[in-house]
């Protein structure tokens, strides 16, 4: 056990809700035709999942541009993922 109760439940947690952001990454990539890195760079991802920011404007403050539907995709994934992985506050 490290940290804190609970500590390696939410650390899988938020490796999940990377793991959901990054398939979000290679659909979209492949719906845009680009590279995934140019859709989120792996770093970004991995922020977004730590961080737990899921609205369409923070998403696009940490840096993704992409069209509105993609970021509000993405938006959708993270919230309803915080809820199911109990991660939410």
């Amino acid at each position: 056990m490290r940290g804190y109760p609970g500590f390696e439940s939410r650390a899988k947690a938020k490796e999940t809700l990377l793991e959901r952001i990054m398939k979000w990454r290679e659909d979209t990539a492949i719906a845009l035709k680009m590279s995934p890195e140019n859709i989120c760079r792996e770093s970004l991802a991995r922020r977004i999942a730590y961080t737990k920011i899921y609205s369409s404007e923070a998403l696009c403050g940490v840096g993704l541009r992409l069209p509105n539907d993609a970021v509000e995709e993405l938006s959708r994934i993270i919230s309803s993922s915080l809820v199911d992985l109990e991660l939410a506050r």
